[in-house]
């Protein structure tokens, strides 16, 4: 190109912002949009049709949600990539731990890591954290 490396490099850095510019002024929405309660219970009616949830805890701040079913069983919801996506267990077969108003979920399935939600207060991350476990003593 120019014959010096640092002009060379600079005129790649720039050509790469501008091409992000450009992809971010064509596509404003490609980070999926926002988390809410009404796009998670909507994505779990349609992947697990027979789940009927009777509790919901829902934490659009990081894009996860956790429902429970009037049959005992546990619905993960998270955002990734530009959707959303689900998995779905019985109450005592997910590891669960609470610091405080965080709740971390553990699943066997090496696709679906990292899976954390943030309740309102302590006392509701521990009652999750029960409830995930599969005990009653609330």
């Amino acid at each position: 190109m120019t014959g010096n490396v640092l002009i060379d490099l600079a005129i790649s850095f720039a050509g790469i912002a501008i091409l992000v510019g450009l992809a971010r002024l064509i596509f404003p929405n490609a980070g999926g949009g926002v988390f809410n309660a009404e796009k998670a219970r909507d994505r779990l009616a349609f992947d697990e049709p027979d789940f009927h949830a009777e509790a919901w805890l829902v934490d659009a701040e990081h894009g996860a949600a956790i429902a429970m079913s009037d049959s005992g069983d546990i619905a993960l919801i998270k955002k990734a990539g530009d959707g959303l996506v689900t998995r779905r267990a019985r109450a005592g077969a997910l590891q669960c731990a609470s610091d405080g108003a965080d709740l971390a979920v553990t699943i066997p399935d090496h696709t679906f890591k990292g899976f954390a939600v943030r309740a309102a207060s302590d006392r509701e991350a521990q009652q999750w954290a029960v409830r995930i476990a599969g005990r009653d003593d609330i």
